[in-house]
């Protein structure tokens, strides 16, 4: 596997501490926000799914008005 480039994020050092604390001992930054971003997807594709069944929830009759 080629070697990844490495880029430099800035943060406040609140945001910093907040990372320092969520992070576990021996877990890089990489680490961390691969995890944070993971959990964002995941959270958005629930989003999507949740819409989707009101959306289908929306469109269905009930069989009693057919």
């Amino acid at each position: 596997m080629a070697a990844q480039t490495k880029k430099k994020v800035e943060v406040s050092i609140d945001i910093w501490e907040e990372l320092k604390e969520i992070k576990s001992p021996g877990e890089s930054y990489d680490d961390l926000l691969k995890q944070l971003i993971k959990e964002y997807n995941r959270q958005e594709l629930q989003k999507k799914m949740k819409k989707a069944e009101e959306a289908d929830r929306e469109e269905l009759v009930p069989l009693d008005e057919l």
